[in-house]
């Protein structure tokens, strides 16, 4: 029986990441079906795989996933009535849950599917308004493969290709229209309803966190558009490109940057992760050149970063102060790389 509360997803802010790789990188001299096999004996070797696929026809539709590592093959017969991309979600949910029950901490699972319309899908989850029921179910037995200290990894790779685990997940999904094991969606209408709200819910305290961390307030209180609005008006549009950046923390701090490529974390000057609030304040290297800083922040009261990027002085005093930051990043050759 399945509950509402099995499927109440983890805070963005505070959960274990499921890695996504949406496209194959060609390599030099090297087709698609290549570069996935060069690809998983370069940084694959250790992880487990697990293919999965779908199919329409005029038998009923299917999906199935494959483990060829350990000769496992499942086949399931769903509802007529589904898309081809419900049941690639469903295969990816059928994996998912059978590496929850087969696999423990440490060890490496990588679920590869050719359908990346599931994976983007998947991928944006938490940003979407609107996710499917059949989505809704997949990326809660992802996120509960990962919350057990499974390192997972969902893999697009392309379908009828060559690659042995990918035309044995083809066939078994074409099979399962006749002869795989019925099963249906378990994701009632009132479970979708009760968990689109949940992830609302969890939408916008993820947006109240951020806001505490980082004083956002121009997409934030009402009372203050007007402020910020007027802020805005008395400083160049560089500067604002700055200030927007700083408060949001989606800017060129190389914290922020290793998020998405492979990049050291740490600050280029000293051994400290490079925040913005390191930026600003924090690296010894760069504090000859933060004295006005300093001083501004000492005459308007201004207690830590956040009171610099977005305190309640004056307008005339705001303006004052986003210029010496904007003065200060020019002087450590970092305004042109934020």
């Amino acid at each position: 029986m399945l509950h509402t509360r099995d499927l109440i997803p983890t805070p963005i802010w505070n959960y274990q990441s499921i890695e996504f790789f949406e496209d194959l990188e060609l390599w030099e001299g090297l087709d698609l079906a290549n570069s996935f096999k060069y690809l998983t004996e370069v940084s694959f070797t250790d992880h487990i795989d697990i293919y999965t696929d779908a199919s329409k026809n005029e038998n009923g539709v299917g999906a199935a996933f494959v483990v060829p590592s350990k000769s496992i093959v499942q086949k399931f017969k769903l509802d007529g009535n589904l898309t081809v991309f419900d049941a690639e979600v469903i295969a990816l949910t059928k994996a998912a849950n059978f590496a929850s029950l087969s696999f423990t901490l440490g060890a490496n699972v990588r679920i590869c599917s050719d359908s990346k319309s599931a994976i983007s899908a998947l991928k944006s989850f938490y940003w979407s308004k609107k996710p499917a029921p059949e989505t809704v179910l997949c990326h809660t037995s992802l996120q509960e493969v990962v919350n057990m200290g499974i390192h997972l990894t969902l893999q697009w790779i392309p379908g009828h290709m060559g690659i042995p685990g990918n035309e044995q997940a083809d066939v078994a999904a074409k099979d399962a229209t006749i002869s795989g094991e019925e099963t249906s969606s378990a994701v009632t209408p009132s479970i979708v309803y009760a968990i689109s709200s949940i992830i609302q819910k969890l939408k916008h305290e993820s947006f109240i966190n951020n806001q505490a961390k980082s004083s956002n307030w121009f997409v934030t209180k009402k009372q203050k558009q007007f402020f910020e609005k007027e802020l805005y008006s008395k400083i160049s549009r560089q500067q604002g490109k700055i200030l927007f950046r700083l408060r949001s923390e989606h800017v060129g701090t190389n914290s922020y940057l290793a998020r998405f490529y492979n990049e050291n974390p740490k600050c280029s000057y000293c051994d400290q992760v490079e925040t913005v609030n390191h930026l600003l304040l924090q690296c010894p290297v760069t504090d000859r050149h933060r004295q006005k800083l300093h001083d501004l922040m000492c005459a308007n009261k201004l207690k830590d970063y956040h009171d610099l990027l977005g305190s309640s002085a004056a307008i005339d005093e705001n303006v004052t102060v986003i210029s010496a930051i904007v003065e200060f990043l020019h002087k450590i050759s970092r305004d042109k790389s934020l």
